[in-house]
C-alpha cells in the first residue's frame, strides 16, 4: 500500500499488564489507527528497539489509567518527544498530567465506566490524526528528497538566471582551470548579469582560464526566435556581434578560447566551471534567463547532475559540433 494511503501507525505506549480500558481504547481507534504494542520486548532501561518502533512509527499514542501510569510511558514519551513525533495521551479522569504536558499534542480525558464519549468523539479523534500524520509523513518525505538531492549535487535552486548567477558568481571569479558554456548568443549574459559576455569571458582569460563556448548554430536560431516570440533576425544579429567579439578575443587570448556551434535547438544554458555547474533550461513561449536557474556541485558519484550534463549537454555536444575559424568568417567542419 503506498505511504500516504496507509492508515496510520501508532506506537501503543501502556503498561505491560491486561486492562480491559486499555485494549478498549485501541479497538475503538480501528482499523482507521494501527495500533502498535510493544507487548512482545523484553522490559530493560530504554531499549533500542522501543526507539526504533517508536522512529518508525507515525505517533506515539499512550494510555494512562490510574492504575496504569508507569516510568516506561514516561521514558517512550520522551523518546518521541525527541523524534519530533505527534503525541496522543489518553488519561483516565483523575490521573495528573503535569510531568509530560510539554510534550503532548493532544490530551483526551476519559472516564472508565463512560467509554461510550470516546466512542461518538472518534471521528473528530481520527480525522485529527490522520491530518497531522499526513503532514508528519509530508515533512519527512521534504527531508528525504532534499537529502537526495544534495547527494546528487544539487546547492540551490534560484528564480532565473540572474538570481542564479550571482550566487554562481564567487565560482565563475575564483575557477582557475577552465570553464565550458552552452549558450545561444553572448548576449544572453548582458540581459542577466548586466557585464557583458565578453567582457566577463576577458576576465577569466586574463588570469589565464581557458574558455570553451557551445553557441546555437544559425540555422536553428529560428526555434528560439518562434518560440520567444521575436524576430529572427534580432537573434542572428546578436550572434554575429557575438563572432565579432570573440574574434577579438580569439586575436589577444590565442587558443586559450574555442568555439563551436552545435546543430540543435537551444534546450539549456550552462555554465561549468571544474567543480560547479549553472543550469538554465529553456521553456516553451518564455526567454530562458526568464526562467529557474539551478547550481549544483561535482560530487563523488558518477550520475550526479554535474557529470552528467557535463558529459552529454557539453562534451559529447562539443565532439559533434562545427567549429567557428575566428580569425576570419569562415565556418568549417
Amino acid at each position: 500500500m503506498p505511504e500516504q494511503n496507509r492508515p496510520p501507525i501508532a506506537f501503543l505506549s501502556r503498561r505491560f499488564v491486561a486492562n480491559d480500558v486499555v485494549d478498549a481504547i485501541c479497538d475503538m481507534l480501528g482499523p482507521e489507527i494501527d495500533c502498535q504494542p510493544a507487548e512482545d520486548l523484553i522490559l530493560r532501561p530504554l531499549p533500542p528497539e522501543i526507539l526504533s518502533r517508536i522512529r518508525n512509527a507515525d505517533l506515539l499514542i499512550a494510555i494512562i489509567t490510574l492504575d496504569g501510569n508507569s516510568s516506561w510511558i514516561q521514558n517512550e514519551l520522551g523518546m518521541a518527544y525527541g523524534l519530533a513525533k505527534p503525541i496522543l495521551v489518553f488519561y483516565e479522569e483523575g490521573v495528573p498530567t503535569d510531568g509530560f504536558a510539554p510534550m503532548v499534542s493532544e490530551y483526551v480525558e476519559f472516564k472508565k465506566n463512560a467509554l461510550a464519549e470516546l466512542i461518538r468523539d472518534k471521528p473528530r479523534l481520527v480525522k485529527g490524526i490522520a491530518a497531522v500524520v499526513e503532514k508528519q509523513r509530508s515533512q519527512e518525505q521534504e527531508a528525504i528528497h532534499i537529502a537526495e538531492q544534495q547527494q546528487l549535487g544539487v546547492i540551490g535552486v534560484f528564480r532565473n538566471r540572474l538570481e542564479a548567477f550571482t550566487s554562481f558568481r564567487s565560482q565563475w571569479d575564483k575557477e582557475p582551470k577552465r570553464i565550458d558554456i552552452v549558450a545561444s548568443t553572448m548576449e544572453g549574459f548582458r540581459n542577466f548579469s548586466g557585464d557583458a559576455g565578453h567582457e566577463l569571458l576577458e576576465r577569466r582569460l586574463e588570469s589565464g582560464c581557458t574558455v570553451q563556448l557551445l553557441l546555437t548554430d544559425p540555422e536553428f536560431l529560428h526555434f528560439r526566435a518562434e518560440n520567444e516570440n521575436v524576430r529572427v533576425q534580432s537573434i542572428q544579429d546578436d550572434l554575429v556581434e557575438t563572432e565579432h567579439q570573440l574574434r577579438q578575443l580569439r586575436k589577444a587570448y590565442g587558443e586559450q578560447i574555442s568555439v563551436k556551434t552545435f546543430r540543435s535547438p537551444p534546450t539549456c544554458f550552462l555554465i561549468a566551471t571544474s567543480s560547479h555547474m549553472l543550469l538554465n533550461p529553456y521553456p516553451y513561449m518564455r526567454t530562458a534567463y526568464s526562467s529557474f536557474g539551478l547550481i549544483v556541485r561535482q560530487t563523488k558519484r558518477k550520475d550526479d547532475i554535474f557529470h552528467v550534463y557535463h558529459e552529454y549537454h557539453f562534451k559529447r555536444a562539443w565532439k559533434e559540433a562545427k567549429n567557428i575559424v575566428l580569425e576570419n568568417t569562415e565556418q568549417t567542419n
